[in-house]
């Protein structure tokens, strides 16, 4: 049903915020991926909870602006950051 994959959905971004944090928050780990690359995470993450943060105080619509390309963004992040972690093992 169209709630299962919303719950799908929202468990998927919630282990790659996970993954992220766990990277930035781990020294070892933050050191294989370099503070370049740990700030831009960073960015995203901020992002992210910047929009959850202030969506709520302005008209739906807000909230929904620019959804996919945050989780596509989201997503990327993830995927550098563990692909800088598999390549400095």
């Amino acid at each position: 049903s169209i709630h299962f994959e919303m719950m799908r959905e929202g468990v998927q971004n919630c282990e790659a915020r996970i993954f992220i944090e766990e990277a930035l928050l781990d020294k070892e780990k933050r050191a294989k991926l370099g503070e370049p690359l740990a700030e831009r995470v960073q960015a995203v993450l901020d992002r992210r909870t910047w929009m959850l943060a202030h969506a709520f105080q302005h008209e739906p619509w807000f909230f929904d602006t620019g959804f996919t390309e945050r989780q596509n963004e989201l997503y990327a992040a993830t995927a550098e950051v563990a692909r800088a972690l598999a390549a400095n093992q």
